[in-house]
């Protein structure tokens, strides 16, 4: 008997069949294992099906949506990969030949970097000088001697007006 394993931190692509007798190995060192184990034998039986009859992963949960970013320049890159009906947590990150099925998407992602960058540059240049600068003072701190008058339901502490 051999059970269907997702690794924790790894995404649906790796997961593999490890034979029962490495669980019962395992179980010395992991008492929850066992715990899991079998609460699956428990949702096995109730669900009134085989277990040929039950799908494990789905394949939308090794189908790429999107990727998020990317990383490492030398060697082979690793992108971060947002998968079909699964939630931003589980994100991971994957090799570019584990996901080289899904090229449409890592070419989506690099014409969407190359919109921003262009476009955040753009934008930045056509902002004179003087505006750039009244800018980046407004977002220095500014320090209260009282408090504001915009706070309405109280003050502020003497500890945060230092």
């Amino acid at each position: 008997k051999h059970y269907l394993v997702k690794w924790k931190g790894l995404s649906y692509l790796h997961c593999s069949w490890v034979p029962e007798n490495e669980f019962l190995e395992a179980y010395k060192t992991l008492p929850r294992l066992k715990t899991k184990v079998n609460n699956f034998h428990r949702q096995m039986t109730s669900l009134n099906k085989s277990e040929d009859d039950y799908v494990a992963i789905r394949p939308e949960w090794t189908t790429v949506e999107r990727i998020l970013a990317c990383r490492g320049d030398d060697g082979e890159k690793e992108y971060l990969v947002k998968f079909k009906e699964l939630s931003y947590d589980e994100c991971c990150w994957e090799f570019e030949s584990d996901i080289c099925a899904f090229q449409s998407e890592i070419e989506r992602f690099y014409s969407l970097q190359s919109k921003r960058r262009k476009h955040s540059s753009i934008k930045f240049q056509d902002i004179p000088h003087d505006v750039k600068e009244s800018q980046r003072k407004s977002k220095e701190f500014q320090q209260y001697e009282q408090s504001p008058e915009f706070l309405s339901g109280g003050s502020l502490h003497p500890y945060q007006l230092e």
